[in-house]
């Protein structure tokens, strides 16, 4: 009879899409009961999805005498069950050095580096196989249940971001869990009653690790202490807030795609973006742009969207350093995301289209503080009125008495960048400015109780400026 784990976690893998028929599956082997249990689960169900299991176990050189006996126990082991794979061998603590890591970090890097080139190397051979036979490849990792709760609350104190409270998920990518639904004790349970043996990493009980001290003294005062289902209840939240996340993260997508300006390995946000818009979602495209700029998601925490969002308020010119070697910059007409060291270029009068429409007459006017779409008297500004940039003898009326400011002192006075003001729009007629882009609008030609005519003019920067 089939132990009940091994059914469970096939109707996990197959209501998931984890795995289809004939593809290939990469195991990450440690020797811990985890991986030796999803190892033996995944050689147990293989022959009836006919999938390709391989296992790769990687000696990080940390734990000397011992590593060496994990490798060599991990190798009679898939020896005996006729399991093919293979070790790799690398010096983490060198490597860490070389690469100014910590040696946890560094040791993650690693192993992510390891399984996707022998996924890679899967897939080459796959691509000599006939069409018919041809399956994905996947990389399997033994993470659990309790893993995810120690996850969500690392996260939560190291203050990640919404997506990183969100849990993990049954897959990312090539990457799949297949025992992320049973908990550590139904998996070492499973591991007694299949007569496994298994491997115990000494430095699991060092409490110096951040990750062991959530597990071996948190979690048993918040399930010991406060509620025996704080675990479970832990797991609903984070589903929650993943729920939560994927709606958020779809609603930045459109906007990402809508306003984010791509230009010579940078990405911008305009300021119009963020008009009217919940700081979730401005903190969700943000997160996107430094995803994107990166190549990965790992170390944006939450205090980076809030300082980046931040800028957005800030004078042009202010720059926050950013994970990844990553800088962001408050530009004139947005927020700016590039590699530390790169140059800038603010967005100028030739990177911008204008629209003018005519609302029609009892039309609702959106009249929100977008520095970009303005509505004037068209009575003050008439049809002589032009986009252009500054010339000399320009002024501005700023308020309701018919007070002007020369362009110029206006300039200074608003710390405007002197490299700005010769590419900042200005709509005007002759001298007489009554809107610079992105800033203020004239005080005369708002509209009032007088006003007969309105027009709309909305100033957009083109993508890929």
């Amino acid at each position: 009879m089939t132990d009940e784990l091994i059914l469970k976690t096939e109707e996990y893998i197959l209501d998931n899409g984890l795995l289809n028929d004939g593809d290939t599956v990469i195991a990450g082997v440690s020797g811990g009961v985890d991986s030796i249990s999803m190892l033996a689960i995944l050689d147990e169900l293989k022959n009836r999805h006919h999938w390709n299991l391989l296992a790769v176990h990687i000696n990080h050189g940390i734990r000397g005498t011992e590593a060496d006996e994990d490798e060599a126990f991990v190798r009679d082991f898939c020896k005996a069950r006729k399991i093919r794979g293979g070790v790799r061998r690398v010096d983490v603590p060198a490597l860490a050095d070389a690469r100014r890591q910590g040696i946890e970090e560094c040791a993650r890097y690693v192993r992510r580096e390891v399984f996707e080139e022998c996924a890679a190397a899967a897939e080459r051979t796959a691509s000599d196989r006939a069409d018919s036979d041809r399956g994905s490849v996947r990389i399997a990792t033994a993470h659990h249940r309790d893993d995810d709760v120690e996850t969500f609350i690392f996260n939560l104190c190291r203050g990640s971001s919404l997506k990183g409270l969100s849990g993990m998920r049954p897959a990312s990518g090539k990457y799949i869990r297949p025992l992320l639904f049973a908990s550590r004790d139904e998996i070492e349970a499973f591991a007694k009653r299949s007569g496994l043996a298994w491997r115990e990493d000494s430095t699991n009980t060092d409490t110096g690790y951040t990750r062991n001290l959530i597990r071996r003294e948190v979690l048993p005062i918040l399930t010991g202490g406060v509620n025996t289902a704080s675990i479970a209840h832990i797991r609903r939240a984070a589903e929650q807030i993943r729920l939560a996340s994927d709606l958020i993260e779809e609603q930045a997508d459109v906007l990402f795609d809508q306003y984010v300006v791509k230009s010579d390995g940078r990405l911008m946000i305009p300021e119009e973006l963020v008009c009217s818009r919940p700081e979730v979602l401005i903190n969700a495209v943000i997160h996107r742009c430094i995803c994107e700029m990166a190549g990965q998601s790992k170390d944006i925490a939450l205090i980076h969207l809030t300082s980046a969002a931040e800028l957005f308020a800030r004078q042009v010119g202010r720059v926050i350093d950013l994970p990844c070697g990553l800088v962001c910059r408050r530009v004139y007409g947005g927020i700016e995301f590039a590699e530390k060291g790169s140059e800038t270029r603010s967005a100028g009068f030739d990177d911008y289209e204008f629209k003018s429409r005519f609302p029609d007459p009892g039309e609702p006017l959106n009249l929100r503080d977008d520095p970009y779409t303005k509505y004037f008297d068209y009575g003050i500004i008439g049809e002589n009125s032009s986009f252009r940039t500054r010339q000399s003898g320009d002024y501005i009326i700023i308020n309701q008495d018919g007070g002007r400011a020369k362009l110029q002192d206006w300039f200074v006075d608003h710390k405007i960048p002197q490299e700005d003001r010769d590419r900042i729009p200005l709509l005007a007629d002759g001298h007489h400015v009554f809107w610079i882009v992105g800033h203020r609008q004239s005080s005369d030609s708002l509209l009032t109780g007088q006003t007969e005519q309105v027009i709309e003019w909305r100033a957009r920067i083109r993508h890929g400026y």
